[in-house]
C-alpha cells in the first residue's frame, strides 16, 4: 500500500514539474515571437508549439485577449485548395 502511494505522490510531483516546463517553453516562444519578430500577441493568448506562424510579415501578425492558435489547421486547408486546382 505504501508503495502504490509513493508511486502515485510520484507521477503528481512529475505532472506538476513538466506542466510547469511547459507553461516556461510557452512564455519564452511568447516572448520570442513578440519581442523579436515584433508580432501583436496578447499576454492571455496560448500559441502552440506545433503552430506555424507568418515570419516573412511577424508586424501583420495579431492573436488577441483569450485565444489559442493550434497546429495542424494549416495541413488541412492545403489540401483542400490543392484538390481543387
Amino acid at each position: 500500500m505504501k508503495e502504490i502511494l509513493s508511486q502515485i505522490l510520484y507521477n503528481i510531483d512529475m505532472t506538476r514539474v513538466r506542466n510547469l516546463i511547459r507553461l516556461i517553453v510557452i512564455s519564452i516562444r511568447h516572448f520570442v515571437l513578440s519581442k523579436i519578430y515584433r508580432m501583436n500577441i496578447a499576454k492571455s493568448a496560448r500559441i502552440s508549439y506545433s503552430a506555424k506562424l507568418d515570419k516573412t510579415n511577424p508586424r501583420g501578425v495579431y492573436i488577441g485577449e483569450e485565444s489559442y492558435i493550434s497546429g495542424g489547421g494549416n495541413n488541412f486547408y492545403a489540401r483542400l485548395f490543392k484538390s481543387i486546382a
